[in-house]
């Protein structure tokens, strides 16, 4: 998970490998502010496109141009934001994903044109842009044998003036959507290799100021009496875990409050003896997403330095099946005490919360 640095600069002080350039839906709007500037430059090549009906400005459309020397970028992507009475964060963290995979095979510097005629704040701007280059780089496909790696962006350009504030925008936007796409990779990798156990050694992992993680293993789990964890993991050569996080910042702004977070993390679901359709039961392997999201959500929290007390809790498990499943009609013992009747097996979340 490579870091992404965040600059700002006026445009004539950058050489990006791609210098992207948010293109408003609708006729000659499609040529204004810094497009005309642009134009200029490129012999009117943009113009020209245009008026082709190449240029046309659509959500998400993007258009790459070699700029054969006459700009200081390499490459221009002409980035469709939709309509402007439409356009939102949403809408711009849309056209910044597209350009992030149409120059996929560029990578390096991408410089990004913010524009203050848009009905958007610059920092609201910069936000979405960073937001939409880190997330739509993203690739799931690394387990691949011989599959082509993308060159990724290491380096992001927002091209306005700045008192600081913009680059500081960009740089806590970049950070998260890099535990974004993190925990993406946790609910990607393939369950032999994320297992409950592989789950929490992950967890033990994050070196974060203030942050501490343990596990509890299935002997513990037994002996603190969470019957309803115990049942879900036990048809599984590979035993469950109870994984907590503590987040603790030297000076919380309140030490009377603490934030809980409790995530699913089954890394791997048949839906123990009332056993899932075999079709598109390899999706099975991603439902321990809402637990990949709230250890990201965690160590974000810790990296920015947040000042509230964190308690993540992530109850992770296979729920498979074997002579040691779970049955429907058994009866289960929380570690509260409460008894649980088993009905169907697929509904393993509430015991996974329950413990």
């Amino acid at each position: 998970m490579g870091e992404v640095a965040v600059e700002v600069k006026l445009p004539g002080q950058v050489e990006p490998d791609v210098l992207a350039l948010p293109v408003p839906e609708g006729g000659e709007a499609a040529l204004s502010n810094g497009a005309k500037v642009l134009d200029e430059q490129l012999k009117g090549r943009l113009g020209r496109l245009a008026e082709d009906g190449e240029l046309r400005g659509e959500l998400g459309k993007t258009l790459v141009l070699h700029t054969d020397g006459d700009l200081r970028a390499r490459h221009l992507a002409a980035a469709g934001i939709g309509r402007v009475e439409d356009l939102d964060s949403d809408a711009l963290r849309t056209a910044a994903a597209a350009v992030a995979r149409a120059t996929d095979e560029v990578g390096g510097t991408l410089a990004w044109l913010l524009d203050e005629t848009l009905p958007l704040p610059l920092d609201e701007q910069a936000r979405a842009v960073v937001e939409g280059i880190v997330l739509g780089s993203y690739r799931p496909g690394r387990w691949k044998t011989g599959e082509r790696r993308p060159r990724s962006v290491d380096r992001i350009v927002l091209c306005a003036a700045d008192d600081g504030a913009l680059a500081e925008a960009g740089a806590r936007t970049a950070r998260v959507a890099r535990w974004v796409n993190w925990a993406r990779d946790l609910a990607n990798s393939p369950p032999n290799e994320l297992t409950p156990e592989g789950l929490a050694a992950r967890a033990a992992e994050l070196e974060l100021h203030h942050l501490r993680a343990d596990a509890l293993d299935p002997q513990r789990i037994d002996e603190l009496g969470m019957g309803a964890l115990a049942a879900v993991g036990r048809a599984s050569a590979n035993g469950p875990r109870l994984i907590v996080l503590r987040y603790e910042p030297s000076q919380p702004a309140r030490a009377d409050l603490t934030l809980g977070l409790v995530g699913k993390a089954i890394t791997f679901d048949a839906g123990g003896i009332s056993l899932k359709p075999a079709l598109k039961m390899e999706d099975m392997k991603g439902d321990m997403a809402g637990g990949a999201a709230v250890l990201a959500g965690t160590a974000a929290i810790a990296e920015l330095g947040l000042p509230i007390r964190v308690l993540t809790v992530l109850a992770a498990a296979e729920n498979l099946v074997s002579g040691e499943s779970f049955r429907p009609g058994d009866i289960l013992r929380a570690a509260n005490g409460k008894t649980i009747e088993i009905t169907k097996t697929q509904a393993e979340v509430r015991l996974l919360l329950a413990a």
